[in-house]
């Protein structure tokens, strides 16, 4: 979410989705990862708490893109499985 660098597809792989923050809660609500770009964290943040998934942080990446300069943060994401019930 918010990083769409065609090198991004190509270096992970052709199961890469390009998206947005919203897109990236529903992954994670779906129980794939995701990548978050520092200014999409708070969008990303408010539809996993709308959705009520959960994710953890695994790992960042901190960069230069080198299309325009800009310093970029990447925030790696896993899901956080819900507690099984109680049997």
């Amino acid at each position: 979410a918010g990083y769409a660098e065609p090198s991004l597809v190509f270096g992970i792989g052709a199961q890469v989705n390009l998206g947005g923050p919203l897109d990236a809660a529903d992954a994670i609500a779906e129980g794939r990862p995701a990548i978050v770009e520092d200014r999409e964290t708070a969008p990303f943040r408010l539809r996993l708490a709308q959705q009520g998934a959960r994710a953890r942080e695994v790992g960042v990446v901190e960069g230069l893109d080198y299309s325009n300069g800009d310093e970029v943060r990447l925030t790696i994401y896993a899901p956080v499985e819900a507690p099984s019930p109680a049997p």
